[in-house]
């Protein structure tokens, strides 16, 4: 009887054995990191949240979302898991948190002091500056440029806010009535203007001159969000393939207005070195107290604690922080004021019996808004400019009876902290007496958090909250402010990196008589 010998070669092609060696080779991959990782799924079962599907967790119900509901889809996980939800986004683990006692206890804690590194999508325009920055870099950096924010230092910006607030006024005035008027653009320009001029002692005229630093600026944050909730983007490769050649025309803009600005002051700092030198320098030079962008050069030229490169990132982060930030913050005060007529008045009614219907604001008028003070609080609790802020564990956390395990991303939620009822009486109703110093002591510190809290608190709140005041108080006293929107609830919100009304702010002014 004959032996019948088999080929192999013919029942599998060479392309079947690729693919068949392929997947043996996937299957020993994943099965080894699951290896690696199962003390820490072990701990991570154990956490209550979202299951989602699989290996992709939530980022394939993301990832077939419109680009536009993302934010409103995320925000529901988070309203229906008070405390601690927990989710996987492909491989990445991420426990969300919105309990303002949670909050506190991690926030506090040096094992969560460390930047996720989600923040790399950012790194493009900011690179390593504080927002970015590692822990021990963000110490470094944060204790060299405290002095720029004293007080005594901001009270002197005061004049330029006002100089800037009234080239914006007459701006909005030849947008009045107009529905189509976009009010934020203009208001971007205008602290573009105040945070060049006064922060980095260069002024650059955005509200005069043709500058679209603040539409690049837009689109590169839509581009950080994208890659942020379309998982596929994480890779570089994927992303710029798809999206390389306008991202990287829209980075080249913003990376072109950030390094004149430097290198203006860069001139103009050299030249009063070799004035010192030479002995030719004036008293009031002297005297001046340093700016933001001068401290950074001060710093570099005596001790050599920071490169160029370093500065420009400081100078990058900055600007793109309260440039957006705070034009944000003023267009949804502007649109609450506008729901509210009763509000707008007690505001208006302020203001003029500060200042009178024409005076300019100083800076010892600035505690004296007390209600202004409010509303731009509550508007912040409703409409916190940045609504997530992301961490990633360096050992493992111990939180009641649950072990967030080392490596975790922990996403601070706080848009929803913010609007919680589990943490506000009537979360969605504009109520700006909640900051009312009786009810203010009744606060739990963690409940609202809009500048984030603990030690990478935002340096900049305290130069935000002038810039608004006085902007504002130019503002309600020339102009009355109208919208088509009832209630905060009608104002859907999609996420740009800040959050933006989905259907635009819809304001328009009216000239007072």
């Amino acid at each position: 009887m004959e032996t019948v010998k088999v080929d192999a070669g013919s029942i599998f092609s060479s392309t079947q054995w690729l693919i068949l060696g392929t997947l043996l080779t996937i299957t020993v991959f994943i099965g080894r990191h699951i290896w690696k990782m199962r003390h820490f799924i072990e701990k991570a079962s154990r956490l209550p949240g979202i299951k989602g599907v699989g290996f992709f967790g939530i980022a394939l119900e993301l990832l077939l979302c419109p680009a536009e509901d993302t934010f409103t889809k995320i925000s529901v996980y988070f309203e229906k898991n008070f405390g601690l939800c927990k989710f996987w986004l492909g491989n990445k683990f991420i426990v969300a948190v919105n309990d303002p006692n949670y909050l506190e206890k991690l926030i506090s804690n040096k094992d969560c002091w460390e930047k996720d590194n989600v923040y790399d999508i950012l790194k493009p325009y900011v690179g390593e500056g504080l927002i970015t920055a590692p822990a021990e870099k963000w110490k470094k950096n944060r204790r060299l440029l405290n002095p720029s924010f004293k007080q005594k230092i901001l009270n002197g910006f005061v004049p330029v806010f006002c100089k800037h607030s009234n080239i914006l006024m007459d701006i909005l005035e030849k947008g009045e009535d107009d529905p189509d008027f976009n009010i934020n653009e203009k208001l971007m320009a205008a602290t573009l203007d105040t945070t060049c001029d006064a922060v980095m002692g260069v002024p650059v005229d955005a509200q005069t001159s043709s500058s679209s630093f603040g539409v690049w600026l837009d689109s590169y944050m839509e581009f950080c969000s994208l890659r942020l909730t379309r998982f596929i983007y994480r890779s570089d490769f994927i992303f710029y393939l798809v999206h390389g050649t306008v991202f990287s025309n829209v980075l080249a803009n913003i990376e072109s207005f950030s390094k004149t600005v430097f290198e203006r002051q860069k001139q103009i700092f050299n030249q009063e070195m070799s004035a010192m030198k030479e002995g030719t320098h004036s008293v009031e030079e002297e005297k001046r107290n340093p700016t933001f962008l001068k401290l950074l050069l001060e710093v570099s030229y005596h001790g050599g604690l920071l490169s160029d490169q370093e500065i420009q990132e400081e100078i990058n982060t900055f600007i793109a922080a309260a440039t957006d930030t705070s034009a944000s913050a003023l267009s949804y005060c502007c649109l609450l004021l506008a729901m509210h007529p009763e509000y707008q008045q007690r505001v208006y009614e302020e203001a003029v019996g500060i200042l009178g219907k024409e005076r300019d604001v100083t800076f010892s008028d600035i505690p004296e808004f007390q209600f202004l003070d409010m509303c731009l609080k509550e508007t912040l609790r409703l409409f916190p400019v940045i609504p997530f802020v992301v961490r990633i564990t360096s050992a493992d956390i111990e939180l009641d009876n649950y072990i967030i395990p080392e490596g975790t991303s922990l996403l601070y939620c706080i848009f929803a902290t913010h609007r919680s009822p589990k943490n506000w009486k009537d979360p969605l109703k504009f109520n700006p007496y909640r900051f009312s110093p009786e009810e203010s002591a009744k606060m739990h510190p963690y409940s609202y958090m809009p500048f984030m809290k603990g030690p990478r608190t935002c340096i900049g709140q305290k130069y935000s909250f002038m810039v608004m005041k006085v902007m504002l108080t130019k503002a309600i006293r020339r102009f009355q402010f109208n919208t088509e929107y009832r209630s905060v609830e009608e104002v859907e919100l999609k996420l740009n990196l800040a959050i933006r009304p989905k259907h635009g702010f819809k304001l328009t002014l009216k000239r007072r008589v």
